[in-house]
């Protein structure tokens, strides 16, 4: 009897170890099979997935498991059926369900995608792997505010897991949300003071607001923690040589290349900085050998096609865009630039207003003599027929009049029509910009110098334009037109302007450009037959904050002989709800009349729509010294794209 028993025990202490030794057997070919396909080797992976379920049929993990292989695959219909199968056998199986909704979501199928989700929802509120993938697919389809809401529910059940956290920051970063992205990565960095994505996020968002200081601070400290990060060699170096830190710049970039080499984002990374060097036809180079190593990399092909964007080379940055969408349709980095490269290349119309208003001042009599105003407005259509052709039409109706403010008389008041022509051309090394206007002159009211009739003219301009290095040379011809008071017959009549221009701007660094130019001008009026005009004009742009440009120019003109100096400082920024402005200070001494003008000027554009923008430009200038001339300009625009 007690041979018997003990027998009976030492058989289910064997069969116990036995079922532990399989299912330690069975996570070990699992954690083996996960590796592989974290590796890419899916093969491999699949491989041992099958072998598990030939020994047994209905092993549900290894099913899922195998499917998601599968689907990484893209053999969708495949993994579709085993996840079928492995709900005929757990129909509770919340994994099989969340995989048929993941391939839904990556074949487009949103709104399926979504409603599945959402059911699921109400049984697992707070399943987090349910939670991220619905918040993810609403990201997806451009539906940010309500995957951010989504998230933040996640939040509440797991309030300091970093997964989340990370990918609300992805959300904030393509909705260009930078002020939540920022507080996001901060409080990641709180939580985990170590996490390299967090510090080049900020480290992004730094630099896209001009604080490259901080930028550094963040990259610095990614370094220290990983030093074999070639993208953050990289950018470090583009940083330090827009601080002016030369010696540090190259040896970055030197360590970058050097641990990038034969890497598909190594070529990436250094793509990138390339093209934001502007040397774009290394850039397209190294985007190149990437896809030559991996052919399927959304991220080479998005930068592929940004570089052919900065070229101008729309139909290669469109097959570039179109390509990644065919590998990846919900992909949200080519979806965008794509979206960006059509509003580029969409016709447009643009509806322009402008005030004019200028008191002139006589230092003889110490007060304003004359007084111009002019108010302009035109309509504008521009087609591109290509990324190097564009062609544009105008017509604008304008009034003119000027006051003698001593006499209560008015000099002239006409109106007049204008229509407008335009081509601009973009040939291999050379770009050519051709606009010409007719000009129709009449009386609007009794003035004391008005038009003998009906009067008409042409204006326009000629621009040839080449970039070779550092330099953009261009040389144009252009011709004004304005009322000019003939006195001896007591008549206002239309004269022309006529200038020649030849310029070099030359780019000296990223933030140093000086530009060189020599124009003869020409009047139709006896008075002055013609003017020589020599211009030197450096801009600078601050390299520690790039919002602020700081630019002299230095005019000097013969016949009589005449010498302008000006200061510029503008600062120039965007809020996050896409208001753009500018900000700008222009102090011009003038030698001949030997006074100062100060004018301050704004400029502002606005989103009002997704194709739709409106812009207002206005300006003031009050002169000093022995002369007083007051300038007002007011200027409102607005575009629609179709």
């Amino acid at each position: 009897m007690f041979i018997r028993k003990y027998s009976s025990f030492i058989l289910i202490f064997l069969l116990f170890h036995l079922s532990i030794s399989a299912e330690t057997t069975r996570e070990i070919e699992f954690q083996k099979a996960r590796k592989m396909a974290w590796d890419a080797n899916y093969d491999d992976a699949i491989d041992i997935y099958e072998k598990m379920l030939d020994r047994d049929p209905r092993d549900v993990e290894a099913m899922i498991s195998l499917g998601r292989v599968l689907s990484w695959k893209k053999e969708y219909d495949k993994a579709l059926a085993l996840y079928e199968n492995a709900l005929k056998i757990m129909p509770s199986a919340l994994e099989a369900h969340l995989e048929i909704l993941r391939i839904k979501s990556w074949q487009k199928q949103y709104v399926e995608a979504v409603s599945g989700l959402q059911k699921l929802k109400v049984k697992h509120p707070k399943n987090l792997d349910l939670l991220t993938q619905l918040g993810m697919v609403l990201a997806w389809q451009g539906e940010y505010e309500n995957s951010i809401i989504v998230f933040e529910e996640a939040i509440t059940y797991y309030p300091d897991n970093i997964a989340i956290l990370k990918n609300m920051a992805k959300i904030y970063k393509w909705q260009g949300d930078t002020i939540s992205g920022r507080k996001l990565n901060e409080k990641i960095l709180r939580l985990a003071p170590n996490t390299i994505d967090a510090l080049v996020d900020l480290a992004i968002i730094e630099n896209k607001q001009g604080d490259y200081k901080s930028a550094i601070r963040y990259l610095e400290k990614a370094r220290e923690i990983d030093s074999e990060r070639f993208d953050i060699r990289a950018m470090l170096g583009v940083l330090y040589s827009w601080t002016a830190q030369l010696d540090d710049a190259i040896t970055e970039l030197q360590k970058s290349i050097a641990l990038q080499k034969g890497s598909v984002a190594g070529y990436i990374t250094l793509g990138r900085v390339l093209s934001w060097q502007k040397k774009s036809n290394e850039a397209i180079s190294y985007f190149h050998k990437a896809l030559e190593k991996d052919p399927k990399n959304i991220e080479a092909m998005v930068g592929l096609g940004n570089t052919y964007l900065y070229v101008n080379n729309w139909d290669m940055a469109e097959n570039s865009y179109r390509n990644a969408l065919q590998h990846i349709p919900n992909d949200a980095s080519a979806l965008k630039a794509l979206k960006r490269l059509e509003h580029l290349k969409a016709p447009s119309l643009h509806f322009k207003y402008s005030y004019n208003d200028f008191k002139d001042y006589s230092p003889t009599s110490r007060n304003y003599s004359t007084r111009f105003k002019e108010h302009r407005a035109s309509l504008e259509y521009v087609h591109h027929l290509s990324s190097d052709t564009t062609i544009h039409g105008k017509i604008e109706k304008f009034f003119q009049k000027q006051i003698d403010i001593p006499a209560r008389i008015k000099d002239f008041h006409v109106k007049g029509d204008v229509l407008s022509v335009g081509l601009s051309h973009h040939f291999k090394d050379i770009t050519m910009r051709t606009k010409l206007d007719f000009t129709i002159f009449e009386n609007d009211e009794e003035s004391a110098y008005k038009l003998s009739d009906t009067e008409y003219g042409y204006a326009g301009h000629c621009i040839t334009a080449k970039e070779t290095g550092k330099h953009y040379m261009s040389a144009s011809f252009a011709r004004e037109l304005y009322l000019f008071i003939d006195l001896e017959n007591d008549i206002s009549k239309p004269a022309g302007l006529n200038t020649y221009t030849v310029a070099d701007d030359y780019h000296y660094t990223d933030h140093l450009s000086i530009l060189g130019a020599f124009a003869v001008i020409q009047y139709d009026t006896p008075k002055i037959s013609y003017r020589k005009e020599y211009i030197l004009r450096p801009k600078y742009r601050l390299p520690f904050f790039d919002k602020i440009r700081i630019e002299y120019q230095h005019i000097h003109y013969t016949a009589p002989q005449e010498k302008v100096h000006s200061g510029f400082i503008s600062f120039l920024d965007s809020f996050q709800n896409g208001l753009k402005y500018h900000l700008e200070y222009e102090a011009r001494y003038n030698s001949l009349q030997d006074s100062l003008q100060n004018t301050f000027s704004l400029f502002f554009s606005y989103d009002l729509g997704e194709n739709i923008e409106m812009a207002l430009d206005a300006s003031l200038g009050i002169e000093e010294r022995k002369d007083h001339d007051m300038t007002k300009s007011i200027q409102t625009y607005i575009t629609w794209r179709f």
